[in-house]
């Protein structure tokens, strides 16, 4: 990373897995911010939990950003809450449409739902 900023980069993004280890610790440490991306599964949400340690061990904020989400809502923001993460208010909806148009019509999805 200190190269990369002496080479005028400015942004840096790090993709870690979820458990716990000195890898993820540091990606923490040198981020400005941690963004943990979680389905809304029990399973999922659960699996946050050291990802959100991590964050708090690093002193860094850290908010959870749902994907594969239902287009009718969720309920993982409480869950989120109870293990001691922020949700954020935006979500990555699971688009059925786009499933749809490649098993039905082996179409692109503007071909399928214009």
């Amino acid at each position: 990373m200190r190269i990369a900023t002496d080479h005028g980069a400015h942004d840096h993004t790090f993709i870690s897995a979820h458990h716990s280890d000195n890898a993820a610790l540091e990606a923490a440490c040198m981020a400005d911010f941690v963004l943990i991306p979680c389905r809304p599964s029990i399973l999922d949400l659960e699996a946050i939990a050291n990802s959100l340690d991590i964050a708090k061990l690093a002193h860094k904020p850290a908010t959870v950003i749902l994907n594969a989400v239902a287009p009718s809502g969720s309920e993982a923001d409480e869950a989120i809450t109870q293990l001691g993460g922020g949700a954020c208010p935006l979500r990555l909806v699971n688009r059925v449409a786009y499933a749809r148009a490649i098993v039905f019509q082996g179409a692109g999805f503007i071909s399928y739902q214009p």
